[in-house]
């Protein structure tokens, strides 16, 4: 991958600000990396769950949080197998470069667990990176018209943008989708 991000994503801060997400309630953050999307959200009123296969990233996780004076449930797990209490559980999905992550042949899957994790009419909060048509990974590149083909199954695409806040090296090669679940769903 390229550089180490540290910081949170001004995307998710300015996203937060806008108004675009109706109301607070439920994130869950898929491989939440270090912490700091977690914390953002946290900070920002919602009720957080940090989800990553890494123990160690886990425990920066909860470190962070502990630091920055906010709550935040964690748990060491495999995104593939997701424990049944989490099923329908959360009003948002966050996710930002794990989808790159995963190897291609896999991502429908990956996606589908998104769907699950999803109360219906939950929002999945997609930063995907990156779109530059790059050959191999990861990042494994995004095929915005891929993603687009599995997620319309599910759900609805209520934003799509290019933000122009987006950290420099990343500048144009990511877009931030919002996807509501639909209220019923049978899968193919």
């Amino acid at each position: 991958m390229d550089e180490k991000l540290d910081i949170s994503i001004p995307v998710f801060e300015e996203l937060i600000k806008s108004g675009k997400l109706d109301e607070i309630g439920k994130v869950v953050v898929l491989g939440c990396g270090k912490g700091h999307d977690a914390v953002l959200f946290a900070k920002a009123g919602y009720d957080v769950t940090a989800l990553d296969f890494a123990p160690d990233v886990i425990h920066e996780t909860r470190q962070l949080a502990k630091k920055s004076k906010v709550n935040i449930t964690t748990h060491n797990v495999d995104l593939f197998e997701l424990p049944g209490r989490m099923l329908n559980k959360f009003d948002f999905a966050l996710e930002y470069v794990t989808y790159c992550s995963i190897n291609p042949a896999r991502r429908k899957e990956y996606l589908d667990n998104i769907q699950a994790l999803l109360k219906p009419g939950g929002i999945l909060i997609g930063l995907f990176f990156p779109t530059d048509k790059r050959e191999g990974g990861p990042p494994f590149s995004v095929d915005v018209d891929e993603l687009t083909s599995y997620l319309n199954e599910a759900f609805f695409l209520i934003h799509s943008e290019i933000p122009n806040s987006s950290v420099k090296p990343r500048l144009g090669k990511e877009i931030l989708m919002l996807w509501k679940k639909k209220i019923i769903w049978v899968k193919k």
